[in-house]
């Protein structure tokens, strides 16, 4: 990180008041709820578990550290001429 890097200050906050002044009769149908529900169902038909989440599978920094264990990449993330994967390895990372 750059010596003169701080805190990251964004906002992310959304005012949606320009929506509802352009559209006053709008009513949305969908709430957040419903949304949570379609993709707790979607995840459950594809078989994705809690665990899936939080493996290496879907957390990059988990990966890199496991590809930087087996030797398969080297500090500089590059991937190594000894280094390879095995058909478990590379099948656990680009199963969908």
């Amino acid at each position: 990180m750059a010596d003169s890097a701080g805190p990251d200050l964004r906002n992310y906050r959304v005012d949606f008041s320009k929506l509802t002044g352009t559209f006053p009769g709008l009513r949305l149908r969908w709430s957040v709820r419903d949304g949570i529900d379609e993709l707790v169902g979607a995840y459950a038909k594809h078989g994705l578990t809690h665990e899936d989440f939080l493996s290496s599978r879907f957390v990059r920094l988990r990966r890199i550290r496991e590809l930087l264990s087996a030797g398969i990449v080297d500090e500089m993330l590059r991937r190594q001429a000894s280094g390879h994967l095995s058909a478990t390895e590379a099948g656990a990372h680009t199963r969908c």
